[in-house]
C-alpha cells in the first residue's frame, strides 16, 4: 500500500520497487528506528565533545541532524585555541 501523501499521477510514474520502498520507509517501525538513531547521535555528540573539550551545543545539534554519522567528524575535530 503506497503512502497517501503522494498524488496518484506521480505514483503511476514510479516503478513498483520505489513504491514498496516508500511504504517501508513510512512505516511506524522505520520512523521509530530513525528517531532512535538521531537521539543516539545527539548523545554521542554530547559526550564525545564534552570529553574532547569541543563545543557541546554545536556537536549535539549536529548529532541530531546527522545521527551517528557525526562520530567520524567528531574524531577528526580539533579544539579551538584561544
Amino acid at each position: 500500500m503506497p503512502p497517501d501523501s503522494i498524488p496518484p499521477e506521480i505514483l503511476a510514474l514510479l516503478p513498483p520497487e520505489i513504491i514498496s520502498a516508500l511504504t517501508l520507509l513510512t512505516s511506524p517501525a522505520a520512523i521509530a528506528a530513525s528517531l532512535l538513531f538521531q537521539i543516539a547521535g545527539a548523545f554521542a555528540g554530547y559526550f564525545v565533545a564534552r570529553k574532547r573539550g569541543l563545543s557541546v551545543r554545536y556537536w549535539t545539534i549536529l548529532g541530531l541532524v546527522l545521527g551517528l554519522f557525526v562520530l567520524p567528524l567528531l574524531l577528526f575535530a580539533k579544539q579551538k585555541k584561544l
